[in-house]
This record gives structure tokens, C-alpha cells and sequence, in this order.
């Protein structure tokens, strides 16, 4: 699995462990992941084409990626700063 510290987008990392995950097994769906990630699929749509995501989910989502904590702590990052109303 890809770093989170090499995306500047919670949405393109998001992406991308979908795209390694459906690389390794042709019949990974959208659905899924969504699963994995306890997450329905339309939201899970929705946040891959760049809608928000609250930082309780983004913490959600960490966990069943199991990510280490200062991949969390970015993750993290990335989602407060997207939303952020200052740069």
C-alpha cells in the first residue's frame, strides 16, 4: 500500500489503495471497499469524486485501513486541511 505522506489528497489516496486493492483481485468492487472501510457506497462514490469527509469518518476510515498512527495523523491532516476555511 502506497504512503499517505505521498498524496496531497485524502480523495486521490483513497483512489489509489482502491486501485492497488482491485489491481491484486479483478473482482474488488467499489462496494467492497466501501465495506471494508464501513462506509455505504454512494458515500464512499461521493468522497472518491471529491466530496468532504468529516474528520470522524476519516478516523473511521484509518482504522479498518489500519494505518499506522502517523499515517493517521496525516490522513488527518489532509482532510482538516481540505475543509479548513484558511489556507
Amino acid at each position: 500500500m502506497a504512503s499517505a505522506h505521498s498524496f496531497t489528497s485524502y480523495h486521490a489516496y483513497l483512489q489509489s489503495i482502491f486501485d492497488q486493492r482491485a489491481q491484486k483481485n479483478a473482482n474488488y468492487s467499489l462496494r467492497a471497499f466501501a465495506r471494508d472501510l464501513d462506509l455505504s457506497p454512494s458515500r464512499l462514490s461521493e468522497i472518491l469524486r471529491g466530496a468532504p469527509i468529516s474528520v470522524f469518518s476519516a478516523k473511521k476510515v484509518a482504522r479498518h485501513l489500519g494505518l499506522s498512527d502517523t499515517e493517521n495523523n496525516y490522513l488527518l491532516d489532509l482532510v482538516r486541511s481540505a475543509v479548513s476555511r484558511s489556507p
